[in-house]
């Protein structure tokens, strides 16, 4: 799989996309309700694993 760097988003970018916050994004990802890559002290996000995960969710993610 060879991705693109717009594929690629950051907490911020996938927060705005999703209208939440940072901090809800990355509590998605540690419980595993979101994809998520984390790298170093980052998480990395890649588009359609996220949108693929949303859409396969009934009612979505729930907050933390």
């Amino acid at each position: 799989m060879s991705l693109t760097a717009s594929e690629v988003m950051t907490s911020a970018e996938v927060a705005e996309w999703l209208r939440e916050t940072v901090k809800t994004v990355e509590a998605w990802a540690r419980a595993g309700r979101i994809p998520g890559h984390k790298i170093g002290k980052r998480w990395k996000f890649i588009h359609s694993e996220v949108e693929e995960a949303l859409l396969a969710a009934p009612g979505g993610p729930q907050r933390p």
